[in-house]
């Protein structure tokens, strides 16, 4: 549990949320509203999900509670442990410009996606469809890569051939398709870098369900 001194230190850009449900939350989107003193507006959206590579860990675990700060999600779980990721105190905003002028913070959840596939939220970041784009991208893209491969061209030039293939109105499969060439070409090891992208995990079903349906 956090101590009194722990929240004091963080308490101005930090959220604390529980999850009271039974069912892990495997995706998370929250927008952030910063205001300045003039009173100009900066909105920024920061997400996490447990599909982008294998054997990811969930967001957060059934009637656990999760740190949120500016760009960082930090399990309570793992705040007094050696971790790869952002430590205790990285929740005070100091890695934010916007967080550290503004003179008004406001956080939203965007969206949550539980482990069934259940999208819950007004998710104006259509979260859900981006991770079902993401997952198409990764297919699409190693599948013309295996055939490049097959037919004895080099994957390079199948790759700069996508960059430079224009997007006149881009969606969440193209967009992630871009970002992928880029980085199989810088890969260090090509190889391993797209069998990453081929063991990415199978998504569930994403559903919302209706108000006033249990």
């Amino acid at each position: 549990m956090l101590e009194a001194s722990a929240v004091e230190r963080i308490r101005p850009t930090t959220v604390i949320m529980t999850n009271q449900s039974e069912r892990a939350i495997v995706g998370l989107s929250v927008k952030w509203t910063y205001i300045d003193e003039s009173g100009k507006s900066l909105v920024h959206t920061h997400s996490s999900d447990s599909y982008a590579i294998r054997n990811s860990n969930v967001v957060l675990a059934p009637y656990s509670r999760l740190l949120i700060a500016p760009g960082v999600f930090l399990p309570e779980s793992l705040m007094q442990k050696p971790h790869v990721g952002p430590g205790l105190e990285s929740l005070d905003g100091r890695d934010s410009p916007a967080a550290t002028t503004a003179s008004q913070i406001t956080v939203q959840i965007d969206c949550l996606i539980f482990e069934d596939g259940q999208v819950v939220g007004p998710n104006e970041s259509h979260y859900d469809a981006e991770i079902l784009g993401r997952k198409t991208a990764a297919e699409q893209i190693a599948q013309q890569v295996r055939s490049a491969q097959v037919r004895g061209q080099e994957p390079a030039q199948v790759l700069h051939e996508l960059l430079e293939h224009s997007l006149p109105q881009p969606d969440f499969t193209s967009s992630w398709m871009k970002r992928y060439a880029r980085k199989l070409l810088k890969a260090p090891v090509f190889e391993r870098q797209l069998a990453a992208l081929e063991a990415m995990p199978k998504l569930p079903a994403f559903y919302t369900r209706k108000e006033g349906k249990q």
